[in-house]
């Protein structure tokens, strides 16, 4: 079963062992954006004080991604903190503040936010699925924020994100509604 986070509901959880030992706080998510996965997670330590850490998690260390933390088997997946990041030299960097742009050209909006969908199975994997924009006028939500489905691979950089104008179709404002929009945004993709 997959569920639907927002990546801004995922910074800021804490990175919890198996033996249930609070170990870090999630600072960032990495992920590829030619691909579209999720790659991993740089930290901050725990407490007041803390800072960024020099290690991060890579994807492939985590046990379960929750509603309320991040579950890792122990601190021995950690990797150091720049080859986690390296893996994001595809992505383009940070999304957010790009503009969502459809390929024949429609400006939708400004990114504010990533959905982010994940499946706890044998082979855990999240993936980038959606965003949350704040849209134009060419969506008649002018400056509401709206969530848009996004296509398995898209082109992305730190300034534009490119998708197929049927996306356009798929609009949802909640993001309860989203799953099904997702899914009909995909199989319209596979028709043609």
């Amino acid at each position: 079963m997959t569920s639907l986070m927002l990546a801004s509901e995922i910074v800021k959880r804490p990175v919890v062992t198996l033996a249930g030992e609070v170990v870090a706080q999630v600072k960032d998510i990495v992920f590829d954006g030619a691909e579209g996965c999720l790659t991993g997670f740089t930290l901050n330590g725990c407490g007041l004080f803390s800072g960024p850490l020099g290690h991060a998690l890579p994807w492939s260390g985590v046990t379960a991604l929750g509603s309320h933390a991040v579950v890792i088997r122990d601190e021995t997946v950690f990797e150091q903190a720049s080859v986690v990041t390296d893996r994001d030299r595809a992505g383009g960097g940070d999304v957010l503040g790009a503009r969502l742009l459809t390929d024949v050209g429609t400006d939708l909006g400004k990114v504010i936010d990533v959905v982010i969908g994940v499946t706890m199975s044998t082979q855990p994997s999240a993936r980038v699925v959606g965003c949350r924009i704040t849209s134009t006028e060419a969506l008649g939500h002018h400056q509401r924020p709206v969530f848009v489905p996004l296509p398995a691979t898209m082109a992305v950089s730190d300034e534009l994100l490119l998708v197929p104008a049927a996306a356009s179709e798929f609009i949802t404002e909640e993001l309860p509604g989203f799953a099904t929009a997702l899914q009909g945004f995909r199989a319209r993709l596979q028709e043609a």
